[in-house]
C-alpha cells in the first residue's frame, strides 16, 4: 500500500492467521494496529473490527501525524485474547511518499 504523506482518513485492514487460516479474534480483550516507521519508535493505534472479528480482521484509520515520515513502513496487527494469547499478523509494508 502506497500513501502520501501526512495523509489522514487512510484505512490499514490488517487479518491475523495462524498456518495460513484466519483466527477468529472476536472475543479479543486488546486490538492494535502496530506502525512501525523507517525511522523513530514503534507506534501502537487502537484499532476495530471491520466485522465481527470472526473473520481475523482488525482496521485503523489515520489520523493527523500518524503518516509523518517518509520511507518504508511495517504494520502488523495485534490482539490479545481472554486467555491471554498474543497474537500478530505478518508484517505488511507500507509506503510514505511526499505529496505532489
Amino acid at each position: 500500500m502506497t500513501i502520501r504523506l501526512n495523509d489522514v482518513g487512510a484505512v490499514l485492514r490488517l487479518r491475523i492467521k495462524e498456518n495460513g487460516v484466519a483466527v477468529d479474534v472476536s472475543t479479543a480483550t486488546t486490538f492494535e494496529i502496530l506502525l512501525n516507521p523507517p525511522k523513530g519508535l514503534s507506534r501502537r493505534k487502537a484499532a476495530t473490527f471491520t466485522t465481527d472479528g470472526t473473520d481475523g480482521v482488525i482496521q485503523y484509520t489515520l489520523q493527523a501525524g500518524d503518516a509523518n515520515v517518509v520511507g518504508e513502513w511495517s504494520v502488523q496487527a495485534r490482539v490479545v485474547l481472554p486467555s491471554g494469547f498474543d497474537l500478530t499478523s505478518s508484517p505488511v509494508s507500507l509506503t510514505v511518499e511526499r505529496a505532489g
